[in-house]
């Protein structure tokens, strides 16, 4: 700092540290200072004014304060009421102070008006928005040497931020198969806290926040929701930050064109009367295929049914029935798990009749349920005593294939298929009957869409028709996108954005009912729905699951009730101790008093009882461990040893040394350290075996050649860990028993 004043040796013959109060109430100088604005790196002049009733002074002196972090220089100059009064300015002091004198050995007095001008340069490198002036010991002393009751105020400079600029925006993995999600990462040119950036997307195929704000450092991260598509698609993802935009395209890959897929078909049909018929030998070329067989039989003087369907080692159970005219038109299903070989299927009937089977086997298909019930989709039976034969239905997912029995009792003429079908088989053995079976020639790629199957021939003959939706696995896979997961103790509301396949359908629900509620929480396809934290009545902060559409998520309330002596409500991370205490994972470090020392390292064998507890409280498991010793400084008759044992048997830990096998259960741990540590706890937790990470740097103090860098980078990635400040990560820093408390409750408890 530059002070560009000095006080005289001698300022008048009454110094001003000598005064006579003996004037009337009724005199007062004032001296005000004005406010301006200015810019980082520029020069401000603020005006110090006087205002003086009764008697004007002869003289004046003040100090005034300011902060250095926000000013580099300050220089002085007379004001012209001071000037007109054949005045001087000195002025003299230290860094951030400096008092003045406005003096003359005159009989002048000083008027009213602009006595000095402050003058300051703005520090380049300040990211405040405004900086007080602070204006004291005013002292006004008359023409005679009296003091006169002096009152001073300061001013405020208000520094105007350019803010940074929107540097770039990048998007890992940038293709994906829906749902998986890629995770954004959106840049600016300057560390500025609390940068909001709106963000958009070109596609509802994904879901993404409206925005993300820059909590630290330079970068915000983000995540894009997919949901799935029948055709690969690019998304264009956009961030904004005033004028500036910057752009990042997801793929979404669509699944395998091949879906439900005929596999063996093998058909038979009777020269005369039988009471069951029997398909020829036929084998499958994968396991678990779906096995459907159309039977078509009659006509009868009397209703005729299929009894039962056996063979190919398989239970047989019927899907539809399709009676009303003479004879019967029937689908049966079965599930293999593992391939056929030479293999037979025999439909046994009600009654000795001419007959048909047709036996088919599908790959693609949905393996669930019982006996292919979870690969059967909508059903239909038609019939009529004269007419073109049709059956329509609606399909229930994307994807699924619609194939038909059809029996003709009238005459045996050929079908003539509508556009789009093929017959698989059709039996025109006598001239009294007719069975066949049709399919679609390509699966119908959206649900709700209405399929028929029809024939243009014959127009005037009797018919039973069913017909059978087969369905694709599932792609209802859901995404959840919560605005926010964090409520204060006070409660609030959120919107939770649902991406998930059409037709899906989705209920939300929780295991915090006592203070979560939905409005809207169910619904099909993509859509939004409200989560209403109610305010928090226990004291303590609470954590619950919301689900919906087989994912979930954890949302917090925060608490107002003191658990520990030293952890104050409200104070940086209250609510994660205070969910680990309540959850048992910590006793804190006292008990008289009950204390957690939050601002304590952290060892690694603290560590290992931190991630072990949170670890079984999360899976549900029981402590278990081996035991034969890991590490030979850790002995089965130390405290710490269960939970050493446990996070080397998991794989979390290879120890600090191989030669000899030691842990270092003493050493302080450090945030690199603890960085692997979560991330591999976090692993254990989820059930996972491998992880991708953002490979674009975070922080400037974390170079990708670091061995720590994929677990930092993940730490980010996931919020569960933000780094220091300031870019950084201060990666050789320990780990505080306050930094612990969100790391595990985030990491493995799946707090926000």
């Amino acid at each position: 700092m530059r002070n560009n004043f000095k006080l005289p040796k001698r300022i008048f013959p009454l110094t001003l540290g000598v005064l006579f109060i003996n004037l009337a109430a009724a005199q007062t100088v004032s001296l005000g200072l004005s406010s301006a604005t200015g810019t980082p790196g520029s020069a401000v002049g603020l005006s110090l004014s006087l205002s003086a009733t009764v008697t004007q002074p002869a003289a004046l002196q003040w100090t005034v304060s300011y902060a250095t972090k926000d000013f580099t220089a300050l220089s002085f100059s007379l004001g012209t009421a001071a000037s007109a009064a054949g005045k001087t300015i000195s002025c003299n002091g230290g860094s951030g102070v400096a008092t003045c004198v406005v003096y003359g050995i005159n009989s002048n007095t000083i008027a009213n008006g602009v006595v000095a001008t402050l003058n300051f340069t703005l520090s380049g490198t300040t990211t405040d928005t405004s900086s007080v002036i602070q204006v004291s010991g005013g002292v006004g002393p008359s023409l005679g040497g009296s003091a006169i009751p002096t009152s001073v105020t300061g001013g405020t400079v208000t520094i105007q931020q350019s803010g940074p600029t929107l540097t770039g925006l990048s998007c890992t993995p940038d293709s994906v198969i829906p749902p998986a999600p890629s995770t954004c990462v959106a840049t600016i040119s300057s560390a500025v806290s609390g940068t909001s950036i709106a963000l958009g997307a070109n596609s509802s195929s994904v879901v993404i926040p409206s925005s993300v704000t820059v909590s630290s450092g330079t970068m915000a991260t983000f995540q894009v929701a997919t949901s799935s598509v029948t055709a690969d698609t690019k998304v264009t993802i956009t961030a904004t930050l005033g004028t500036a935009s910057a752009n990042s395209a997801v793929w979404l890959v669509a699944p395998s064109p091949i879906g439900v897929t005929p596999d063996a078909t093998v058909s038979q049909s009777s020269t005369g009367a039988v009471s069951s018929i029997a398909s020829p030998a036929f084998s499958t070329t994968a396991a678990n295929e779906l096995l459907l067989a159309f039977v078509g039989a009659g006509p009868s003087t009397s209703a005729v049914t299929v009894n039962s369907v056996t063979g190919a080692g398989v239970p047989w159970v019927l899907v539809q029935r399709t009676n009303a005219q003479a004879g019967t038109a029937e689908v049966w299903r079965a599930f293999s798990p593992v391939v056929l070989s030479n293999v037979t299927v025999t439909a046994n009937l009600s009654a000795s009749v001419y007959s048909s089977i047709t036996v088919m086997s599908f790959q693609g298909i949905d393996p669930s349920g019982s006996s292919g019930s979870g690969a059967i989709g909508a059903t239909v039976s038609a019939s009529a005593a004269s007419g073109a034969p049709s059956a329509t239905l609606t399909t229930t997912r994307d994807g699924s294939l619609v194939i038909g029995v059809g029996e003709d009792p009238t005459s045996g003429i050929s079908r003539t298929t509508a556009p789009l079908q093929n017959l698989v088989y059709q039996d025109l053995t006598t001239s009294n009957n007719a069975y066949w079976v049709q399919t679609q020639i390509n699966t119908t790629p959206s649900s709700g869409t209405a399929v028929s199957i029809n024939d243009l021939e014959p127009t005037a003959d009797a018919y039973n028709l069913t017909a059978v939706e087969i369905l694709a696995p599932s792609y209802c896979q859901t995404a959840l996108v919560p605005t926010t997961r964090s409520f204060a103790v006070t409660g609030g509301s959120t919107t939770v954005t649902v991406a998930t396949g059409s037709g899906c359908s989705w209920t939300a629900t929780t295991n915090a009912a006592s203070w979560i509620s939905f409005s809207g929480g169910s619904g099909s396809g993509n859509g939004t729905f409200s989560l209403i934290a109610a305010p928090n009545t226990t004291g303590l902060a609470q954590i619950g699951s919301v689900s919906a559409g087989g994912q979930s998520f954890k949302a917090m309330e925060g608490g107002s009730t003191q658990i520990f002596g030293d952890v104050a409500v409200g104070s940086q991370f209250y609510d994660y101790i205070t969910l680990m205490y309540e959850d048992g994972i910590t006793a804190g470090c006292s008990t008289s008093p009950l204390d957690y020392c939050p601002t304590t390292s952290v060892t690694r064998a603290e560590m290992a009882v931190f991630l072990v507890v949170g670890l079984d409280l999360a899976t549900g498991t029981t402590l278990s461990y081996p035991s034969t010793a890991y590490f030979q400084d850790v002995p089965s008759s130390s405290n710490y040893f269960p939970f050493v044992q446990r996070i080397a048997q998991l794989g979390i830990t290879a120890g600090c040394s191989t030669s000899p096998p030691d842990f270092c259960p003493t050493n302080t741990i450090t945030q690199e350290e603890m960085a692997v540590f979560m991330i591999e706890a976090w692993m254990q937790a989820n059930g996972l075996t491998s992880f991708t990470y953002t490979e674009t740097p975070y922080f400037s103090d974390v170079p990708a050649s670091s061995p720590y860098f994929k677990f930092i980078q993940k730490m980010m990635d996931l919020q569960f860990w933000t780094g220091c400040g300031s870019g950084q990560y201060c990666p050789t820093a320990a780990v505080t028993r306050a930094d612990m408390a969100p790391m595990v409750m985030r990491a493995i408890m799946g707090a926000p």
